[in-house]
């Protein structure tokens, strides 16, 4: 377009329709917000009532599951999904230092403007009543007791005490969903029995593999995604994503892997969800308490292990 050709009344009428589309970008970013296809898209697609992301770092986990979160607060229909307002969500971060990061990351990528903000409880209040509650790992979350929300999100592995809790707050009027966005660096943990193990076998009953299965995904309540990373994001240049893969973990090989492709990786030496691997080491804590008494060789308790198996 030659703008030197358009008239000072269309050159008004051009500046002030860009800025309309930039104060509707700012103001409600979901809406043009599109899922890559080697995870986003299949998350929000899916209905599931647990829903878990262990892709590597840079996959967009936190945008693709802050989207969800304004999806539901603002009852959109986008996905052919059907949502009532208001609605409720808690969000649960480790640290409550990560907050400002996160809110910053969360309004310029993912939540609809217009809202109230109690910087008291972290919570969100939209004109339409919906609610979000930022609730930090290392905080006391009384204030949020007794809530029975629509959606709960749990950005990077809660530990097995709150999930617990938050299971509870599952019991109610409404049906409370859940999703766990997490990059699994913390290697053996209660979720692969939980979780992982429930999924692998019921596909694994009907002949597929993992990679099958994260298409089929035919669990009736449990969606994982268990592979991926920064070189599926379209949105990273591929200079970013060699810089990234160069990276030095302090894991080694083990970390560098979890981080740029996702999936579970033992810090002891065998694969996370290596029933065989498991089995030994259960065996090794058995041994070990039974000579200290303690219960735990300084990660992880013997009865945790158990409860998963």
């Amino acid at each position: 377009m030659d703008l030197s050709k358009l008239s000072n009344a269309d050159k008004a009428k051009l500046v002030k329709g860009l800025t309309g589309l930039v104060d509707m970008k700012k103001n409600t970013p979901s809406v043009y917000y599109e899922p890559h296809v080697n995870g986003q898209l299949q998350f929000h697609e899916a209905d599931h009532r647990y829903r878990f992301m262990f892709p590597g770092n840079r996959f967009g986990k936190t945008t693709a599951m802050g989207v969800e979160v304004d999806l539901v607060l603002q009852g959109s229909t986008r996905f052919g999904k059907l949502r009532d307002v208001p609605a409720q969500v808690l969000w649960f971060a480790p640290q409550l230092r990560q907050f400002e990061v996160l809110k910053k990351q969360l309004d310029s990528e993912c939540l609809t403007q217009g809202y109230a903000f109690d910087a008291n409880d972290f919570r969100f209040t939209w004109p339409n009543g919906s609610q979000l509650w930022i609730v930090p790992h290392d905080r006391d979350w009384k204030n949020i007791q007794g809530i029975n929300p629509d959606l709960i999100c749990c950005d990077e592995q809660p530990p097995k005490t709150l999930w617990n809790e938050l299971q509870a707050r599952g019991f109610g009027k409404k049906v409370t969903r859940y999703v766990i966005a997490a990059t699994a660096t913390e290697g053996i943990s209660w979720m692969d029995g939980m979780f992982y193990k429930p999924w692998v076998k019921h596909h694994a009953m009907q002949g597929l593999d993992i990679d099958a299965a994260m298409k089929v995904q035919s669990h009736p309540t449990i969606w994982l995604w268990p592979k991926g990373g920064i070189a599926d994001n379209p949105s990273i240049s591929d200079s970013e994503k060699k810089r990234f893969a160069e990276l030095d973990w302090v894991g080694g090989a083990k970390e560098r892997a979890v981080r740029t492709g996702g999936g579970f990786q033992s810090w002891l030496g065998d694969g996370l969800f290596d029933d065989a691997a498991l089995d030994r080491i259960r065996e090794r804590m058995r041994e070990l308490d039974k000579i200290t008494g303690v219960g735990r060789n300084g990660t992880f308790a013997v009865k945790e292990l158990n409860d998963a198996g």
